[in-house]
């Protein structure tokens, strides 16, 4: 009896011992590696690198019929951005929102704050039109032109207890996640003169960039109309052409992923197994992919591959290290046709000649 009770008491101080650890390895440890930069603890990250697209040209090899432009594109670095709940970062934000003409929403909560607080009323249809009141005691949304974003701020900040402020790009970091040492887009294709601004003046925006990017342009397409529906278009990736073209590293992560969508996407899915699929994928999702026409078909000769970059980060996913490539981007191939531009031109005109001589007949 003895024996079996030194025992239980032997059982008891081990899995005693095991807890003590667990929750020194789980919380006091993992908090204080939080709060360190020390070098050991330094991990590395991948960051993808997107090829550009490659051109289309007529027969004779030196006629663009479609090019990749490049743009300049909006963003925001979430972990150079100012604390969280600060006012510099509703600042930022703000004056970033905008920047990119996007509309921001002032929410009163309840409504009947909106009488019963002096001045508020007359302060805020100063900014837009107030929707009428169904319930004194629900929340009341006011939608604030981007013009009015900076005087949206100063109005929450005065009535603090009324009101409150939601910009839509804090939104977007908190829906979409993004790890702290990449980018977010904002708006995208802004003139170049705004991009200069916008590097001239980033001292007094912490956090807010410009990345380099393209657009896809067809030159001739208002010409010879004709060829818009030969070369088609690209547009941005949506989720069903995301998990088509993108392989599953197994059969049972591609039926996950499959079930997940598949309400949605109305076709029959048919996705390459990979099993050697490591790190980045061949498309993310903002990438963009042909839609139709020759775009579409020749989607594989024109995309190009990933490349990829490699950083380092510490314990909060915050940069600590320039970037290198690891993997070097693949620009994607050009693509010569057959198609003798001259000819089409003169062809489409006939055929316009005709169609106008049938409707008048």
């Amino acid at each position: 009896m003895r024996r079996l009770i030194v025992l239980r008491a032997l059982v008891v101080v081990v899995v005693a011992v095991l807890i003590g650890r667990l929750y020194q390895l789980q919380l006091v440890d993992s908090e204080s590696r939080r709060n360190t930069n020390s070098v050991d603890l330094l991990v590395n990250r991948y960051v993808p690198v997107t090829p550009r697209r490659g051109e289309i040209l007529a027969r004779d090899g030196k006629t663009l019929l479609a090019e990749s432009v490049p743009i300049y594109n909006l963003a925001v670095m979430p972990e150079s951005l100012p604390p969280r709940r600060s006012v510099e970062r509703a600042q930022v934000l703000s004056e970033v929102a905008q920047i990119a003409t996007l509309t921001s929403t002032l929410t009163i909560s309840p409504a009947l704050l909106l009488d019963s607080t002096p001045n508020l009323r007359v302060e805020l249809e100063r900014l837009s039109s107030l929707p009428p009141i169904l319930d004194p005691g629900a929340p009341l949304t006011v939608t604030i032109a981007p013009a009015n974003s900076m005087a949206a701020l100063n109005l929450s900040q005065v009535f603090t207890k009324a009101v409150t402020l939601n910009n839509p790009i804090e939104d977007l970091i908190n829906r979409d996640d993004v790890p702290r040492y990449e980018s977010l887009l904002v708006k995208e294709d802004i003139p170049h003169e705004l991009a200069l601004v916008m590097h001239e003046n980033s001292a007094h925006l912490p956090g807010v960039i410009v990345v380099e990017d393209y657009r896809r342009r067809y030159p001739l397409s208002n010409e010879v109309q004709s060829l818009s529906h030969l070369l088609g278009y690209t547009g941005r990736i949506n989720e069903c052409q995301l998990l088509n073209n993108n392989p599953a590293s197994s059969w049972l992560n591609s039926l996950l992923d499959t079930v997940e969508v598949v309400d949605n996407c109305r076709l029959n899915i048919s996705r390459e197994i990979d099993p050697r699929l490591r790190g980045i994928p061949p498309y993310l999702n903002d990438d963009r992919i042909g839609k139709d026409g020759l775009e579409r078909s020749y989607e594989n000769e024109l995309r190009g591959s990933m490349g990829r970059d490699r950083l380092m980060v510490d314990a909060r996913e915050r940069p600590r290290s320039e970037r290198f490539a690891v993997q070097p981007v693949v620009n994607g191939n050009n693509l010569v046709l057959t198609i003798d531009l001259e000819f089409q031109q003169q062809t489409e005109t006939i055929v316009r000649r005709w169609i106008a001589e049938s409707e008048r007949r």
